[in-house]
């Protein structure tokens, strides 16, 4: 028989062994927290690229209602084809309407937003608009601001009449019309 001689480096000691799992456990926990980020990150991305789709529609339809045939009376006023935003907004100019997130308007003008308008399950915006407001004077060649904010979900501000104050996401911008 032949006498083995047993080499004390011949294999990893129980030490070594918990180091490097624990080595190993450190970096797949850091992974998995990098995961729920980059999926954050990715809702978070879908959401403001539907708003902004949504803001874009918005200045579509309110750049196709024609301010330029208005006399500018007090009693004359236009609804934008689409949301049915007044054109000029009359007294603070604020307007509201709910959307789902391919756009379809889910309520009236300045309509408080409530489960029956939920029944799709699609996720909800709110459309508010500021803007814009009747020229002061007649025969003066304006262009009037419109102040878009598109926030989201649209349940966080349920009552059409206040300015959003409480969304997870929000998307604005800023735009002219000419009113002549």
């Amino acid at each position: 028989m032949r006498n083995f001689e047993i080499n004390k480096r011949a294999g990893f000691s129980l030490i070594e062994v918990v180091v490097a799992l624990g080595v190993t456990t450190f970096c797949v926990v850091t992974l998995m927290a990098l995961l729920a980020v980059g999926v954050n990150g990715d809702k978070t991305t879908i959401q403001r690229s539907l708003a902004a789709n949504i803001a874009d529609a918005v200045m579509a339809d309110l750049r196709a209602t024609p301010l330029s045939t208005q006399s500018y009376s007090p009693t004359l006023t236009l609804n934008s084809p689409r949301f049915r935003f007044v054109l000029p907004a009359t007294g603070t100019g604020t307007q509201t309407v709910y959307v789902a997130t391919d756009g379809t308007p889910l309520t009236a003008l300045n309509a408080n937003l409530s489960t029956a308008n939920l029944s799709t399950g699609a996720g909800t915006f709110r459309v508010s608009i500021s803007g814009p407001l009747r020229p002061s004077g007649t025969g003066q060649r304006t262009a009037s601001p419109v102040y878009i904010l598109v926030t989201w979900p649209g349940q966080a501000d349920a009552t059409a009449t206040t300015w959003p104050s409480h969304y997870a996401g929000s998307f604005e911008v800023v735009t002219y019309l000419d009113q002549n």
